[in-house]
């Protein structure tokens, strides 16, 4: 009878036992099929509610005409419309306007009917001559409208007059146009795609009613951040604070990411520039020669880790209009070069011999300068490689960029490593002017020199212009720089961004 009970006290712990495991959640033993799928329901991470951010900073202004940093620049074509808009290939495309005639040095500009700043006023001429006026004082718009004297309203319709004509001046014509009245505003009031507005001591991007672009907004609403001494834009990406962010420089490309990059065509020239009164280099024949011996690709791929494009011509790669040049070689013919300067009696000391020599038996030397850019740098030993293996003799000289400005200034080189922004409407006049950046080294009474106004004003056509500029080769062009877009990897876009609105895709972002 004892036994009988102890045995029953035994199954009835047992029992308990198996009741105590089935509720202990930290149970070793197997759970079932319907268990896995409540408890993997109960953990599963419920989705982040995301929205549209990009970076600004406050410390720089967001009017249009007073902002400095590229970044805050980048916002103003979400928030004003502009008589045209360049697109990916260099095109002026009509915003504002309704068309265009260029007569000489008299442009006529006129408006579509019918359109409204965000406010619901109506947009006439007068504001856009307004705007113009800021434009011209602006040092973001300054540049691309130095051509342009003057702007006079009558209605619906704008004069421009312009010191030189310029068949392409349309593309210069994308400065914001502000409501007359609005510019002493932190913001004036524009009339494009948003609404930019403080709330809650917080910059918002709100989608405009009376915008008349036809693009349908996925995003309504975009926030802005305060990137502030923020370094680390990519960081701020992977964590969603930043829904995108743009690099001019697309050194960033590099760098281990999980962001979407599109890469933007910049109208960055990089250029070897030829010193004329140099006695070897005011043979135009050995410019070309040298031009045979460097190597455009090596140049863009390697010392520019692919973030430009080979120039096949003077003009951008990306330019519809010198779209039948995209043939031409951009890798080095080191052959034809040796043709060249065979021609030129610029001979071998020995038939061994790597080495060239000039018609006085002095070597061939050169003396390349650069200054202390990584890439320049890079770029100068590539080209260094190439003319030694050509048969001149390099000196390479990397300065400062103090060092770099003066040498050249002074004329203290024989080729040099430069980069230059050219407008939108392919505007060489940096190189040709006496007053351009890019002038050093170049006889301005070159028959290239007459031939580029030619071309501006349309005597000459491009084709016309390219044959004059292949055989004087006044300088070389290398390559054009890319710039970057960098997106969070839970947004989704369509098309791609141009240099000239860098968030022209905003209209298809989701998460």
């Amino acid at each position: 009878m004892k036994r009988a009970f102890i045995i029953f006290l035994c199954a009835v712990l047992f029992c308990l036992s198996l009741c105590s495991c089935k509720k202990n959640p930290e149970s070793t033993f197997p759970p079932s099929e319907e268990s896995t799928t409540l408890s993997t329901a109960e953990t599963k991470p419920q989705p982040t509610q995301f929205k549209a951010v990009v970076g600004y900073y406050s410390s720089d202004s967001l009017n249009p005409y007073k902002t400095k940093s590229r970044t805050n620049q980048c916002i103003a074509p979400l928030v004003y419309d502009s008589l045209f808009k360049v697109n990916e290939n260099y095109e002026a495309l009509p915003s504002l306007a309704e068309s265009i005639e260029i007569d000489g040095k008299k442009v006529t500009v006129a408006l579509k009917s019918g359109l409204s700043f965000s406010d619901g006023n109506a947009i006439t001429a007068a504001d856009v001559a307004h705007s113009f006026v800021l434009a011209k004082s602006s040092p973001l718009y300054s540049g691309r409208l130095s051509n342009v004297a003057s702007c006079t309203d009558s209605v619906d319709t704008l004069i421009f007059t312009l010191y030189v004509p310029d068949i392409f001046v349309a593309a210069c014509l994308d400065f914001p146009v502000i409501e007359r009245g609005s510019g002493k505003k932190e913001i004036p009031t524009g009339s494009g795609r948003y609404i930019l507005k403080k709330q809650d001591g917080a910059y918002l991007l709100t989608a405009s009613e009376n915008s008349t672009s036809e693009e349908v907004m996925e995003q309504e609403t975009v926030h802005l951040l305060d990137i502030g001494t923020t370094e680390n834009q990519i960081y701020l990406l992977r964590t969603g604070a930043l829904s995108c962010f743009f690099d001019p420089d697309g050194k960033k490309s590099n760098q281990k990411t999980d962001a979407a990059v599109s890469k933007v065509m910049l109208n960055n020239l990089v250029f070897l520039g030829f010193n004329s009164e140099n006695e070897l280099l005011s043979d135009a024949r050995v410019r070309r020669a040298i031009a045979l011996l460097t190597d455009k690709d090596e140049v863009a791929a390697s010392a520019y880790d692919s973030m430009a494009q080979s120039a096949f011509c003077v003009f951008n790669p990306r330019f519809s209009a010198a779209a039948a040049f995209n043939e031409l070689s951009t890798v080095a013919d080191p052959i034809a070069a040796a043709s060249l300067l065979d021609e030129c009696s610029l001979k071998l000391r020995s038939p061994a011999s790597k080495v060239r020599l000039t018609k006085e038996g002095n070597l061939a030397f050169l003396r390349l300068v650069v200054n202390d850019d990584e890439r320049r740098v890079k770029a100068a030993n590539l080209i260094k490689s190439r003319l030694e293996k050509g048969g001149f003799t390099v000196e390479l000289s990397k300065l400062s960029f103090d060092e770099y400005t003066a040498a050249i200034e002074s004329g203290n080189f024989d080729l040099y490593l430069g980069e230059v922004r050219l407008s939108a409407n392919m505007d060489l006049t940096p190189f040709f002017s006496s007053a351009g950046k890019a002038r050093y080294g170049i006889d301005l009474k070159s028959p290239l020199c007459y031939a580029y106004f030619d071309y501006k004003e349309g005597k000459i056509d491009i084709s016309t212009f390219e044959n004059v500029f292949e055989e004087e080769m006044c300088f070389l062009p290398l390559c054009y720089r890319m710039g970057a877009v960098y997106y969070s990897r839970p947004l989704s876009f369509e098309g791609a961004p141009t240099e000239s609105d860098i968030y022209s895709n905003i209209y298809s972002w989701s998460f």
